[in-house]
């Protein structure tokens, strides 16, 4: 997984499509990626949940009953700006592609697309949330956050950059949050060469030092954990 997608792990999206089977297919794909996953059948639905919901990402399909994408699209506008957009469609007319311009969208993916297609649209979510909220930040625990456009520690308001290794160390933990890593896939996801425990200790050393709070804990034999 892209590192930048990583900033999805605490965020929500709103996905709509009217094709059941398209719907469950993509909506598992995108609970990869997102804390939480909300699924709308018809325009009416997207519109009601989107008032109900926070809501982080939308990915809404053009051609739904009731309301179709572009107009879902359009009402969400009237009242958030920045709100990144992927529209999802058959059609390739320039009428459609005029409108969703128009509507100011980040992405637009004919269908059917690939998994690296909808990996390629969420990192220019990104980039356009970078863009329009000044940075992208996510919260490790109170007084310690993870800038990480700037690859950088934020203790206390004040920000401690990392070396490559420790920011690629820190943001495989991240991804895998609470869960128990093994030393041989750590050292895998961050070294290309193979190198020894030495080496990942001396990185996790480095990261608590610039951190003290930062809980890596060590699990006996196996490997690490960031809690």
């Amino acid at each position: 997984m892209n590192s930048k997608l990583q900033i999805f792990k605490t965020k929500t999206v709103l996905y709509a499509e009217d094709e059941r089977g398209v719907q469950n297919n993509i909506g598992e794909i995108l609970g990869l990626y997102f804390e939480k996953v909300l699924l709308a059948s018809d325009g009416e639905e997207a519109i009601r949940l989107f008032d109900n919901n926070h809501t982080d990402l939308l990915m809404l399909d053009i051609c739904m009953p009731k309301v179709d994408g572009l107009e879902v699209l359009r009402r969400i506008r009237e009242e958030n700006k920045k709100i990144p957009v992927i529209i999802l469609t058959a059609h390739n007319e320039q009428e459609y592609l005029q409108r969703a311009v128009e509507l100011n969208i980040t992405r637009y993916l004919s269908k059917p697309f690939s998994k690296n297609s909808l990996q390629d649209a969420l990192i220019s979510c990104v980039d356009w949330m970078a863009c329009m909220f000044g940075g992208l930040v996510v919260n490790i625990h109170q007084g310690l956050s993870y800038d990480v456009l700037s690859k950088a520690l934020i203790i206390q308001g004040e920000k401690i950059y990392l070396s490559k290794k420790e920011y690629q160390l820190l943001e495989f933990f991240l991804i895998n949050r609470s869960r128990m890593l093994e030393f041989d896939s750590i050292i895998n996801e961050v070294w290309e060469e193979d190198v020894g425990k030495e080496a990942l200790k001396s990185i996790i050393k480095s990261l608590r030092k610039k951190a003290p709070s930062l809980e890596i804990q060590n699990v006996f034999g196996n490997g690490y954990i960031l809690q």
